[in-house]
């Protein structure tokens, strides 16, 4: 029996790009979103990446998980490495093969640090990153003693980043939002990420790695669903917020033929 979700929302659906600005500008164009808002836009100077957060709808209640649009940029040679992004660095190195990259899978809880005590006591590898306001973010998969390094295969390719819901700076009508009206929005509005996805070299491995490191056997809400077609399977984490997006790993040999496991461009 399921019980409450570990965490409260995918804080990002984030990819990392080779142009961040000319990308933004394929997904306004292309898709429609409107421009990102100027405090969405994280320049970050020579620290080693730059973000820009984007949204079908600039109302972040209906739509609290943005897309987020990372850049690996130069870091400036006298930065001190407690001030620098390097592990982004290497997070790339790690997918460079793949046409679709991930930055991170963000996930949203109250309490980031109680997650990096349950990696600690799990032996599990992780970096706890805390920033000038002492804000923390803990990176499975990096090693502190050396964060250049970056191994997929201790966080199953999921690329885990825990950090606190409250730097997300959403409302509490986020967690229970009012209906949305479509009919007042118009046929064919995008309204919110709904939807990001991995492909895992094996589902029951990811699954299996989630539920133990993260939230324990017995916590956090799974949907799951198995296709006939050529072994096609896969699994959905629904996190606390209502509108959030959920990740979901999927098992696809087809794919897999081409490109190794990561990040997937698939949504709804």
């Amino acid at each position: 029996m399921t019980t409450s979700s570990p965490f409260d929302l995918l804080g990002s659906a984030s990819f990392l790009v080779d142009d961040a600005v000319a990308t933004t500008a394929s997904l306004v164009d292309a898709l429609g979103f409107p421009a990102p808002k100027p405090h969405w836009i994280l320049p970050l100077g020579p620290t080693g990446m730059s973000a820009r957060f984007l949204r079908p709808l600039h109302d972040t209640v209906q739509c609290p998980t943005p897309i987020e649009l990372v850049e690996a940029t130069p870091i400036a040679p006298d930065l001190p490495l407690e001030a620098s992004q390097v592990q982004i660095h290497a997070i790339r190195r790690s997918q460079e093969a793949r046409p679709v990259r991930a930055h991170a899978t963000d996930v949203a809880a109250a309490d980031a640090l109680a997650f990096a005590a349950r990696f600690e006591r799990l032996g599990i590898t992780h970096w706890v990153h805390l920033s000038p306001e002492g804000v923390p973010r803990v990176w499975v998969g990096v090693d502190p003693r050396d964060r250049t390094t970056y191994d997929p295969s201790l966080d199953a390719h999921l690329h885990i980043e825990v950090l606190p819901t409250s730097v997300l700076g959403l409302r509490p009508a986020a967690f229970d939002p009012l209906p949305f009206d479509a009919a007042a929005a118009g046929p064919g509005t995008m309204v919110r990420v709904a939807w990001r996805t991995f492909l895992v070299r094996d589902l029951d491995r990811t699954l299996g790695w989630w539920i133990t490191s993260s939230a324990g056997s017995r916590t956090g809400r799974w949907r799951s669903a198995r296709a006939a077609l050529d072994g096609l399977c896969s699994a959905s984490a629904w996190p606390r917020a209502p509108v959030s997006s959920s990740s979901s790993p999927v098992r696809d040999p087809m794919s897999r033929r081409r490109w190794p496991a990561g990040a997937r461009a698939r949504g709804r």
